[in-house]
């Protein structure tokens, strides 16, 4: 191994130096891990808004993080809408919550999204919206409803 692969614990002897979280997205002893350097984290810092590059031991614990919010986000979408993402399981979730990680972190954004646009709709009488943000988010939003078949 190269010298500073020495220098890492063997489970974090991989590409980029830390090891990787993919592996952690299903496993029980891996998932385990996460959450005791999640606790970890809380702990020291007193919250879990962390980057999505932070490493905590070795591990990319951003990164997971960021996955198992994805994976919450999943559990509301129709099958269509998750492109391949497995939706994190009940169990998690509520331990996730229990370490105070709000996995609904778009919840405040999607709000105010909605407030602009009943806005923009009160101000031009249409929801035809040329703004890139808000224009997006309406369009993601249409898309989700048509995917969803409701």
């Amino acid at each position: 191994p190269s010298p500073r692969a020495r220098t890492l614990a063997p489970s974090a002897r991989t590409r980029g130096g830390a090891a990787s979280s993919r592996r952690y997205l299903s496993s029980g002893a891996g998932q385990e891990r996460m959450l005791e350097l999640l606790r970890a984290f809380v702990a020291r810092e007193g919250h879990a808004a962390m980057p999505r590059n932070h490493v905590e031991d070795g591990e990319k614990l951003g990164t997971w993080l960021h996955a198992q919010r994805a994976r919450s986000a999943a559990r509301d979408m129709a099958a269509s809408e998750r492109r391949g993402r497995a939706p994190l399981s009940d169990d998690v979730a509520r331990r996730l919550e229990e370490v105070g990680v709000n996995c609904v972190v778009d919840d405040a954004r999607w709000e105010r999204m909605y407030e602009l646009l009943g806005a923009f709709v009160a101000r031009e009488g249409h929801a035809d919206v040329p703004d890139e943000k808000l224009g997006a988010w309406l369009r993601t939003q249409r898309e989700r409803y048509l995917a969803r078949d409701l």
